[in-house]
């Protein structure tokens, strides 16, 4: 417990049970993301995930945050799939499979395993309706991996709201991607709070600091044809 500060820019004081005042988090809150995403969500709800420590959390989080809910839906189940990190064939999930038809699938697992899952939905058949994704899919390559059909009803979370010019390209000198590589990014909001703290100069990132926690704005985008453009929700925050 020094008493010295130290910022995490990679976790989320949520998930930490220290209350020293020295730490501070700049991590982005999954957590956060996945209850706006649920609003979207209509039943059965479909959750993929890897076997990994934030795959496993945001599964188990996603499913009792979504049966909790007090919303319209009488009626609502949740079906999970683990997918293993070799597996590339969703045949035995997917195909005609009636409790998962016209549900919503949430899929917490890496891009790449991300596009193979969204071309095997429609492969399927499943009639999708929504597609939904925390920050960990926030990336170029989803429009370059997936097809349009794929992608059309996908929406994804995103906290990297704030950037300019200057930032992103002196950033991209030292090789580091803030645009959408999260961690890059909470880093540099991580530096500029401490660099402000230090010398009083003007924060370049008007992020709040809630806690010793950074609290980021969430926006909801869907992959375009070309572009990730904004989702209009039906739930105004």
């Amino acid at each position: 417990n020094p008493e010295i500060n130290i910022f995490f820019p990679t976790i989320n004081k949520k998930d930490v049970t220290s209350t020293s005042s020295y730490l501070y988090y700049g991590g982005i809150d999954y957590r956060a993301q996945s209850d706006m995403l649920l609003k979207e969500a209509v039943s059965p709800l479909v959750i993929f995930y890897d076997n990994t420590t934030i795959g496993n959390k945001l599964s188990l989080y996603e499913e009792m945050a979504y049966l909790a809910a007090n919303d319209a839906q009488v009626d609502k189940s949740v079906v999970k799939f683990a997918i293993p990190k070799r597996t590339t064939n969703l045949e035995k999930h997917l195909s005609d499979n009636k409790s998962i038809f016209e549900g919503s699938f949430f899929i917490n697992t890496p891009i790449v395993k991300t596009g193979m899952i969204m071309s095997q939905l429609t492969l399927y058949e499943t009639n999708a309706t929504k597609v939904l994704s925390t920050q960990i899919n926030y990336d170029p390559l989803i429009l370059s991996i997936t097809q349009y059909e794929d992608r059309k009803n996908m929406i994804i979370a995103n906290s990297i709201t704030q950037n300019n010019s200057i930032l992103i390209e002196t950033n991209s000198l030292l090789g580091n991607d803030i645009v959408y590589d999260w961690i890059n990014y909470t880093t540099t909001v991580g530096v500029d709070y401490f660099y402000s703290h230090a010398t009083r100069a003007d924060r370049e990132y008007e992020i709040k600091l809630q806690d010793n926690q950074m609290i980021y704005p969430i926006e909801l985008l869907n992959p375009a044809r070309y572009r990730f453009v904004k989702y209009n929700s039906r739930f105004k925050e």
